[in-house]
């Protein structure tokens, strides 16, 4: 059984979580041949804001975390995926770490906390 501390650290940690994946939502406009019909239209608005966040990595020393966001690049009818860091704290805004142009992820700390 988790004691009361441990909780009240998981769940501040899945608001954290919550309010990084709600700053990450944002890879640039999307240029698009204009739709054929407005089911197309609609579709291209729906699959296109399909945003993805997974693969959290915490720093051994807890003061940043890694994670993945994944998109679909629906021009090329592909997804694409950035790797970004943010701070546990809130101190900074979280910034994107990749380009995203293929499948990054999986973000691994040194044991040391020098290196992702």
């Amino acid at each position: 059984m988790r004691s009361a501390s441990s909780f009240r650290s998981y769940t501040t940690f899945a608001y954290r979580w919550e309010a990084v994946l709600s700053t990450t939502t944002s890879f640039g406009e999307m240029t698009t041949p204009a739709p054929i019909s407005k089911h197309a239209e609609l579709a291209e608005k729906i699959i296109s804001r399909q945003i993805g966040a997974s693969s959290p990595a915490v720093s051994p020393d807890g003061k940043y975390l890694a994670y993945v966001v994944t998109r679909i690049d629906y021009k090329v009818n592909k997804y694409r995926s950035q790797v970004w860091l943010t701070a546990t704290d809130g101190s900074t805004a979280p910034r994107p770490l990749t380009a995203g142009e293929k499948r990054d992820g999986n973000p691994n700390w040194s044991p040391d906390g020098t290196w992702l």
